[in-house]
């Protein structure tokens, strides 16, 4: 179960798509989310980066 998820995008004008596609996937009861701007990815066609961190309780799976 994620708990926290940051995306970074290369272009801010990106956000209404990838908000669009996290809302799939997620409601307003999701994982808290930051989304940062940022001037470029460790590769010039990566134009999104996201972290995810999960939980999951002792003895789950």
């Amino acid at each position: 179960d994620l708990v926290q998820v940051t995306a970074y995008l290369v272009n801010m004008n990106d956000f209404g798509g990838y908000n669009e596609v996290y809302g799939e996937f997620f409601d307003s009861s999701g994982p808290a989310r930051t989304t940062v701007a940022v001037h470029q990815l460790p590769h010039p066609h990566i134009l999104i980066e996201i972290q995810a961190v999960a939980y999951v309780p002792q003895g789950g799976q």
